[in-house]
């Protein structure tokens, strides 16, 4: 695989994943990040200890997709296949 087809393929993956979690007009899963915690925290308000946030709800951040991609790939499968027998 070439650098710009494993570019592509990570462009991808993160754009999959803003996707399922509810963001498709974004491409950046870090973005979606920081929107879920902000809405989970208040827009005005910060985090502190007290903050009742659960952080398993927020996707995996684009450092952790960008070093193991293949794994991050299974997990987004894996998550894809969940929602679909939800729903």
């Amino acid at each position: 695989m070439t650098g710009l087809q494993r570019q592509k393929m990570l462009d991808d993956i993160e754009a999959f994943k803003c996707l399922m979690y509810g963001y498709p007009g974004h491409k950046c899963i870090d973005i979606v990040r920081g929107i879920i915690l902000r809405k989970m925290v208040g827009e005005n308000d910060q985090l502190t200890t007290k903050s009742k946030v659960d952080l398993s709800y927020l996707p995996p951040c684009l450092q952790r997709a960008r070093e193991a991609p293949s794994c991050n790939l299974q997990a987004s499968r894996y998550s894809a296949l969940l929602v679909a027998k939800a729903i």
